[in-house]
């Protein structure tokens, strides 16, 4: 089997990440969202923050691989966010329970923006579909 080459670096992929989050969390402001697609939305935000933690621990253990233990360890701290909005996030998908984390929701939107987080503008508006089902039958946490 050949090699697969990832010639983006882990901090890109998680910007796109993080800007196809405040994509999907303006474009849901503007409008009333059935209950099916506000599911999607949050499936689908739940798997681009799994996403973005992933490409945190590329980060981390890239530095300590070169010895950067305290700078690793430090960047995951002030990353642990992710997987705590993730956890919460998670826990309101799974009870079905999509309204209940709109707070969750309005506090990753408000700390993207202070992150500097430009939404991407070639998002498409349907991009979560079906996430709902994919993490539906996706059960690793």
């Amino acid at each position: 089997m050949p090699r697969i080459v990832r010639n983006l670096p882990p901090s890109r992929s998680r910007d796109a990440s993080l800007g196809r989050i405040r994509s999907a969390l303006q474009s849901a402001s503007r409008g009333a969202l059935s209950p099916e697609r506000e599911n999607d939305r949050l499936a689908f935000i739940c798997e681009q923050l799994e996403l973005v933690a992933a490409s945190l621990e590329q980060t981390a253990t890239a530095w300590e691989d070169r010895g950067y233990w305290t700078k690793a360890d430090s960047f995951r701290r002030s990353w642990s966010w992710v997987e705590l909005s993730r956890a919460r996030l998670l826990q309101a998908f799974r009870a079905g329970a999509a309204p209940a984390a709109d707070p969750e929701l309005a506090g990753l939107l408000v700390r993207l923006i202070q992150l500097g987080v430009r939404p991407q503008p070639e998002a498409d508006p349907t991009a979560w579909q079906s996430a709902g089902s994919r993490l539906a039958g996706h059960r690793p946490d």
